[in-house]
Parts: structure tokens; sequence; C-alpha cells
């Protein structure tokens, strides 16, 4: 990919010296790339369906209203709701978050990144001369975060605020130096509040700065109260309803046996729930149900195992669901678990229905609805079956991993076999760029995930390596595909997986007294990633309105390259030009955007004549 003059040569396009301005560096990336959106987890937790909570809500704010700054710790077990107070908490009042399910390779940067991108998204830092549009170097570590935080505070207090960071999952995350999960700072600065939840075995965080610790426990009677209430809510939808009538059954005999078999555990009483409505559990059939919410998962799981299509069909989709990074079709679920879609669509339809959330998309797609079952599934959890003990626990426990561990290469195989194989270079892909968006391009946002899940680094370095011959010379092939379908910030994300396998290897490497020679693979990334944010800078606006004007970029593409302008006056003037270029729909959206750069920028009088140019394009939402 290197030039002998020291440029990078990336999909065709050769750009000139990396090796200054604020792009060297493997932390300097888009905002859009690092911000993740908090609408997946309100859809993952059903937020539409929240009920209760008022009194942890109460204790919350009034820990805000007698302190200066703090955090506040939330306690609780498996399924008692933590991430669906922490989502509503973020939905109801704007806060600042990152949810442990974003996941990632290195999840306390992938963490450090996103809160980071949104104080900068949030806050203007002028005082930092940060690269506006990016995170800026240090960004994704405890101290560049800290200084971050510091500066957002100070602009919050000016303007009468208060800074709140909603964290979720605080056991699931790496352990820093300082001790605290994601690279928090044991001491806030005025005005800065952290909620923060973890599972109940966890110890609790120290810190510098005042805190509050608030426990759900099952048998709290605020709990039970909120229970009672969901029950109500639920048992009185059409469908529950219509089935308590026909079996003869009251709702609050129902609610009764079901608040004290589920043991106040909120998924727990949402499976059951799932199970009467699809008729899987009659109303008069709760005798059974076991305690713990992993018995009950042990159970569901012992009684599919003794289906005759366990090993062909069912354990192979449990593993694939537990793994996949999206919610997938029945019919996409059954191409990657090899099997017949006729013999899959039962078990997302009906069968393992209760587990899943269902996508309000059409085609509907399904995913594992909670963490705690994926964790059951995948082994990733110590306590995940708690209840061990017995050869069949043993068995199943086995089976589960080994199913998850495959499912990452089974995902990752099929689509390099669509495209070619790597053996080949991944010819078919060469021939065909928009190959790679079969499946709503899943493969370009998850491929490199599951081979770096899969543990098999070396095929993540040849699947960014490969390349092949155009117009006498060499191009990347998985950087093509990308370029096409306007996914750039996608394989930049894949370019820091790369970097991220080949710094642990050579961290390794060293550590063991051995040559490092993965630095030059680092080195390559780098370079690479770089060179891409430079290619910015040899497009003029002019030139990439006239690349849409004649077609030859999609506006898609053209405006995903518009927001890497490094520099918010261009790139506020870049969005303007693009806007009237791209369907009705979507012009609000740009033009805000355009409106964020324009405020950005930190000269006053350009930032006066930047505004005033761009008023009498905003429509009334917008002034």
């Amino acid at each position: 990919m290197a030039s002998g003059d020291g440029a990078v040569a990336v999909g065709g396009n050769v750009a000139g010296s990396v090796l200054t301005g604020p792009v060297f560096g493997a932390s300097w990336m888009p905002l859009r790339m690092a911000l993740k959106d908090p609408q997946t987890v309100f859809d993952a937790v059903d937020i539409e369906t929240f009920t209760g909570r008022e009194w942890l809500d109460q204790l919350v704010r009034a820990f805000f209203s007698s302190r200066k700054c703090g955090y506040v710790w939330l306690e609780a077990d498996a399924g008692l709701g933590k991430t669906a107070f922490a989502g509503w908490l973020v939905k109801a009042y704007g806060y600042i978050s990152h949810f442990a399910r974003y996941g990632g390779g290195d999840r306390t940067r992938v963490a450090l990144q996103n809160l980071s991108a949104q104080l900068i998204d949030r806050y203007s830092l002028e005082e930092l001369e940060l690269p506006t549009g990016a995170l800026p170097p240090g960004a994704d570590t405890p101290e560049g975060f800290d200084s971050l935080l510091s500066a957002a505070a100070r602009h919050a207090r000016k303007a009468g605020e208060q800074l709140v960071v909603v964290v979720d999952g605080l056991d699931e995350a790496q352990r820093e130096d300082s001790g605290l999960p994601w690279g928090l700072p044991s001491t806030l600065p005025p005005g800065v509040f952290v909620v923060g939840t973890y599972r109940t075995g966890m110890p609790r965080p120290l810190v510098e700065s005042p805190a509050l610790l608030l426990r759900i426990r099952t048998d709290d009677p605020r709990n039970r109260a909120d229970v009672d209430a969901y029950l109500s809510r639920m048992l009185a939808e059409d469908a529950l309803a219509a089935r308590l009538a026909a079996d003869g059954v009251s709702a609050e005999q129902l609610a009764e046996q079901l608040a004290h078999r589920c043991g106040g555990i909120w998924v727990y009483l949402r499976y059951v729930l799932e199970e009467l409505r699809l008729g899987l559990r009659h109303p008069t059939d709760l005798d059974d149900l076991p305690e713990s919410l992993s018995e009950y998962y042990f159970r569901q799981v012992m009684r599919c195992s003794e289906s005759p299509d366990w090993s062909r069909l069912r354990l192979p989709a449990l593993g694939v669901l537990a793994v996949a990074r999206e919610p997938l079709t029945p019919d996409l679920l059954a191409l990657l678990v090899g099997a017949d879609a006729e013999d899959v669509r039962p078990l997302c339809h009906l069968y393992y229905r209760p587990f899943l959330a269902r996508t309000k998309t059409t085609p509907r797609a399904y995913a594992i609805y909670h963490a705690s079952l994926v964790e059951f599934l995948t082994g990733s959890r110590a306590s995940s079956h708690a209840d061990a003990g017995g050869e069949d626990r043993e068995r199943i426990a086995d089976a589960l991993h080994a199913a998850a561990a495959a499912a990452h290469s089974r995902i990752a195989d099929y689509y390099l076999d669509q495209f070619g194989g790597l053996d080949s270079g991944l010819e078919r892909l060469a021939g065909d760029p928009h190959a790679a968006g079969v499946d709503d391009s899943y493969p370009l946002r998850h491929l490199a995930y599951h081979l770096q899940a899969a543990g098999r680094a070396q095929d993540l370095h040849r699947l960014l390596a490969a390349e092949c011959a155009a117009a006498e010379r060499s191009v990347n092939v998985w950087y093509t595909a990308h370029d096409q379908a306007d996914t750039i910030d996608d394989y930049l994300a894949d370019l820091a997986a790369g970097l991220y396998e080949a710094e642990q290897a050579t961290d390794h490497a060293l550590a063991h007294g051995r040559t490092a020679s993965t630095i030059g693979l680092e080195m390559r990334y780098v370079l690479i990633t770089a060179s891409i944010y430079s290619l910015t800078s040899n497009i003029s606006i002019d030139l990439l309105a006239q690349l849409v004007d004649q077609q030859l970029w999609t506006p898609a593409r053209a405006l995903a390259h518009a927001r890497r302008f490094p520099e918010p006056e261009e790139r506020c003037r870049a969005l303007l030009a693009l806007s009237s270029r791209l369907p009705v729909e979507d012009r609000p959206g740009t033009l805000g955007a355009a409106l964020e750069a324009a405020t950005a920028i930190t000269s006053e009088p350009d930032r006066a004549r930047t505004l005033a140019g761009l008023a009498p394009h905003l429509p009334p939402a917008l002034l």
C-alpha cells in the first residue's frame, strides 16, 4: 500500500505526507464515528413499556440538588432493570451516556471515545483548540477524558447547568490503574455527576468525590410495587387479556402468582408473559417455574436439547443469535446456520420468541433480548451457570460455549466465501465491490469484528491487506468495497480493530523478550488511517458538488465526505452546498449539522459571517 515517496495509496488514490498535522495518531477519528446512538438501547430494553422507578428518580435527583458533584452507584442483580432505568434517564433528561452493550475491542477506549465525543459535540471547547469534527489525540485515555470533562464542566456551569453522565454496566468494563471502570476520574469537577450501574458482586468503586449507593433488591417493597404496576399494565393488553378471559383466569390472580414465582426479577416476568401471550405456557401452569433466572434459562435450553434437531438446528441457531451484532431476519439466520429457512422461522416466530426482541422494520428481524441470556449462551460470565452441578449442566454449558465460539467463525466464513475467500484475495469482491452490500451491508459493518472475536487476527490482517490489480496498479479490496458503499467510517473502525490486534501482538512479544515484528503493521494501519483523513483536504467544496451533479458520487457518499472536513467553516459550507442536492427529507438534518459546524467556529467574526450566510437557508425549526 505504501508508494515509493512515502505516500500511502488507498483505493486508487494517493495522499501526500501524513507525518504532519493532527491526523497522525490512532485516536484521531471523526466524532460521528465515535458517537453511539442510545436509540439502539432504548429499542433493546423496550423503553416504551418502562414502568415505575419514581422512587429511584427522586433519590437520584435529591443527591444532585444536595451536592456540588458526585457519583450515584446503582447496584442490582441481573434482570432487575438497571439498563432500563439508565436508558430511561438518558431518554427523559438527555444525559450524556455510555452502555456496556455497545461492546468493541478495547472496551475502555470505545467508552472514552463515545463519552468524549458527546462532550465535544454538546459543548464548545474552543480553549482546548481541538480539531473540530474529530476526537483529539488522547481523548480515548483516562487523562484526556478528564481534561475534556473539566472543560465541558466549565461551559455547563457558565450556562447554569449540571453535567450528568450515565454509564451502564460497570461490571463489564475493564479496570484501569485508577481502579475505576471505563477510566472514570476519581475526583469530579464541580457541577458534574455520574450515574453508574453495575451488577451485585462487583466491589463498590472507591472515589474521592461524594458518592451515593442505591440498591434494587427483589424483596424491596418499592420494587414489588413497581412489579405490580408493570404486571397490571401488561396483563391489560388485548392479547393477554383475551387469553386470560378464554382460560377463565383473572388478571389479579395471575399477577399475584407471577410476582411470587418470578421473585421480582423483571426480565423473568417479561419472558413468562411472552410465553403466555404465545400460548407456550398455560396461565395455570406456573408452579414449575424455578426461583432463579439462570435455572430458568437452563431448563429452557435443556428442553430444547431434547429435540431431534438440537445439534443440527437449535444449538447453532442459539450460537449465531448470541454473537450477532444486529437483529437477523429468519432467512439470514438460516443462511448463517446452514439450515432451511422453513425450519428456522418457527424458532424466531414461536419457540425462541420469548427470548427475542423483534424490530419494527419489514421484514422483521430478531435479536437476543437480555444481556443475561447472551452471557448464559456464551459462557462469558462465570456466574452464567451459577446453579451448575451435575453432568447435564456441564454438558449444556460446554455445548453452548462451543456453539457461540463457532458462530463467530461461521458468520465470518459465510461472508468470506461469498467474496471468494482470503486465499484468492477476495477475488469476487475485487471484481464487484458492491457485493459487500449483501444483507444490508452487514459484513461491511461486522466482518472484521467476527474475525477478531473468533481469535483470527491473522485473517483480519489478510482481509485488510487484500489487493487486486486495477488500471496497472494495486488497490485495496476492502477499502474499495467500503468506498463504493459510502461506509468509510466503518472501514476506519476495521483499521482500528487491526491496529488493536497488532498492538496486542507487539506488547506480548516485547513482554516475552521477542522481536516485535508487528510494529511495522501498527505503523501501516496508522498511516492508512491518516491518509484517508488527508484526502479531505484534496477535494474542494466545488469539486464535491460537481461529483454529485455529474453522478460520479452519490449524495450520501459526498455527505459522509463533507462531515470529515476538519475545519468547521469548510464543513459548514460543504454541508450547505450539498443540502440542496439531497432528498427533501434529508435536508433538515444536514442543515442542522451545518448549523452545529458554524457555531463551533472559534473566531467570532468568522462565526458571525458564516451564520449570516447560513441563516437564509435554515428551516424555521432551526432558527
